[in-house]
């Protein structure tokens, strides 16, 4: 943690992203200075928290250089059946935090999304039937430094995602903002409608298919057009225990002579809470950037029915909820 920056940098530079979201929507800075009002804190923290993944590729782009482990994100989906899924790995820390929303507001789609205090977008479903996910990608040498350029923080383009009403909005919106950001964010909509989103600085790469032309997976590294030392091996271990999971479940299919291979919530879950050789559900361990890191959650989207299964803390542990768009919690 040695090259992260002091309290009083990272105030410094929230206020540039308040000026950022600012003219995004104006709309956004109201509501994170609400919770900041609510919180009793300097709304410059909530603006920060809002911004970490550019903050955190900022403050520690010297340390990416020699830390390849990534994150422990994973992401799951079947654009024909309209499932999206994803494990969230971030520190323990953030179990006890976790929270699900429901959004409604005038002339918006009603969203609801899982997240933590004070993030206003993140991963989540709205009443048109469109989902995101997020996983963080690494940046090697080749992406350095994009980032100094202040853009539209990554959870602040989610929330404005999930407020699309249809699918290709959603598309447009990502599009339009994808710069500056070293991310990948999994848009997926009305059936046969899914795009990966691999942000890399100014560069960005569409997916339109991945693991075959239903299937995707994505986990913490770019997936083309990348040298592979600078491509975390932990991340391409889990990608292929997932792709390795999915064909297996076709294979049986196929032997079957079963028509439709289309994935169930069941398996995802199977497959996100997978915990052997390459583990995609992870128990908490040390970190080189957070005090420790393992999976917070997961979470599976039905958004053909609006209705989100998660596990409110570690799927190692804790049980699947499930909850529908407008139904009580």
């Amino acid at each position: 943690m040695g090259n992260a920056w002091s309290e009083e940098e990272i105030l410094k530079h929230s206020e540039t992203y308040r000026e950022v979201i600012a003219e995004f929507n104006s709309g956004f800075c109201q509501e994170i200075e609400a919770i900041a009002a609510g919180a009793d804190i300097d709304p410059r923290w909530v603006y920060a928290i809002n911004s970490r993944s550019e903050l955190m590729q900022g403050a520690l782009k010297t340390k990416a250089k020699k830390d390849r482990s990534a994150d422990g994100c994973t992401v799951v989906a079947d654009r024909k059946a309209q499932l999206l899924a994803q494990n969230w790995d971030w520190c323990s820390a953030l179990e006890d935090l976790t929270v699900v929303l429901e959004i409604h507001q005038k002339d918006y789609p009603t969203v609801m999304m899982v997240t933590e205090p004070g993030i206003i977008g993140k991963i989540g479903l709205n009443s048109a039937g469109i989902g995101v996910t997020l996983t963080r990608l690494t940046a090697g040498k080749k992406y350095q430094g994009a980032t100094d350029q202040p853009c539209v923080p990554v959870h602040v383009l989610m929330r404005s995602i999930l407020e699309s009403p249809d699918y290709q909005s959603a598309v447009g919106m990502l599009k339009k903002h994808a710069g500056g950001k070293y991310a990948c964010l999994c848009v997926a909509g009305p059936r046969n409608k899914t795009l990966m989103a691999e942000m890399a600085g100014n560069k960005a790469s569409y997916l339109t298919e991945n693991v075959d032309s239903r299937y995707f997976v994505h986990t913490n590294h770019y997936s083309d057009d990348v040298p592979k030392k600078d491509t975390p091996s932990q991340s391409v271990a889990r990608m292929k225990t997932a792709v390795k999971l999915l064909k297996e479940y076709k294979k049986e299919k196929d032997m079957a002579k079963s028509k439709d291979t289309s994935l169930t919530v069941e398996y995802i879950k199977q497959v996100l809470t997978h915990s052997k050789d390459a583990p995609i559900a992870a128990d908490y361990g040390p970190h080189l950037e957070l005090p420790d890191r393992g999976t917070v959650c997961s979470i599976v989207m039905e958004l053909d029915k609006r209705v989100l299964h998660v596990t409110l803390g570690n799927p190692l542990r804790f049980p699947w909820v499930k909850m529908g768009l407008g139904e009580p919690f």
